[in-house]
């Protein structure tokens, strides 16, 4: 069994990110419960520090195993996979319409996949960013022109104060409605 030092010399993936509020959140996915929160990046990794050893001292006085990093596990790139024959044979016609390998063929679909989970946070992001531009353009009396997309949209979107901004622009159109409606262009 090993001490406490040993322990906190493992090297474990650290999280970082913002909450609603603002505040940024430090986590090890690999210890569960193990978070801390800070102001700023640093001071949340450094409040994470003390989080983790207060994690692990706890378990080693309860007697409970300390999990490993996920990252010493050495993968090998190679696994055995069971399917259907049926769609065993459509991948295998698949892979030779594209001309590579099926391994290959796996693999890229497989890549693709696995990477959609953030793409499809990319496109929510863009979505809600298009939906911003048609409110402010319809409330506004504007219309976009050019892309649908604007040209730069942030990497991250503040969700509160877009929908914040949102919900002013719905109120500000609305009051607008109530008002006398707009005379027909020539009149």
């Amino acid at each position: 069994m090993k001490n406490l030092k040993d322990y906190l010399e493992f090297n474990y993936r650290v999280t970082l990110y913002r909450d609603e509020e603002g505040d940024y959140i430090a986590e090890i996915g690999d210890l569960q419960g193990c978070v801390a929160h800070g102001s700023t990046p640093a001071e949340a990794l450094e409040n994470l520090e003390h989080a983790k050893q207060v994690w692990m001292e706890s378990r080693l006085e309860a007697g409970l195993e300390i999990p490993a990093p996920r990252s010493t596990v050495n993968y090998s790139g190679k696994m055995l996979l069971r399917m259907p024959r049926y769609l065993h044979q459509r991948l295998s016609q698949q892979a030779s319409a594209e001309r590579v390998s099926l391994n290959h063929y796996i693999v890229s679909l497989l890549s693709e996949a696995a990477g959609g989970a953030q793409s499809g946070a990319r496109k929510a992001q863009d979505a809600l960013l298009r939906a911003f531009c048609a409110l402010e353009s319809v409330t506004s009396g504007h219309t976009h022109t050019g892309s649908a997309r604007p040209e730069a949209p942030p990497a991250e979107v503040d969700k509160s104060s877009v929908s914040e901004t949102l919900r002013s622009k719905v109120v500000s159109s609305e009051e607008n409605e109530e008002a006398d409606p707009p005379s027909p262009p020539g009149l």
